[in-house]
């Protein structure tokens, strides 16, 4: 699974939205409202970073720690892959997320 094609980051209405796009009508899967920061994570991903990177590139933007950044990040992941039928646990960013503490 790649995010950059079976995923879009919209923004509509002063919110982000991470919306599945391959769906069939038995299997929907509403969009996911995310704030600046959860859109700037999910564009990492979508740009094959890791989590580390992304933290960095959050750290240096907002004057918070790597630690703090990582942290927001893996909660993050966490909320993204609570979401029903969002990110099947056997896709290939597997390794990422299950490094989520």
């Amino acid at each position: 699974m790649a995010f950059n094609s079976e995923y879009a980051l919209e923004h509509a209405a002063g919110t982000w939205w991470i919306i599945k796009c391959a769906q069939t009508p038995d299997r929907y899967t509403p969009p996911v409202p995310v704030n600046d920061s959860g859109a700037e994570i999910f564009r990492g991903f979508i740009g094959n970073k890791t989590a580390e990177e992304i933290a960095m590139q959050l750290a240096s933007e907002y004057g918070i720690s790597v630690e703090e950044a990582l942290a927001d990040v893996n909660a993050f992941v966490r909320q993204l892959a609570a979401q029903p039928g969002f990110l099947p646990r056997n896709n290939e960013y597997n390794s990422t997320f299950n490094r989520v503490e």
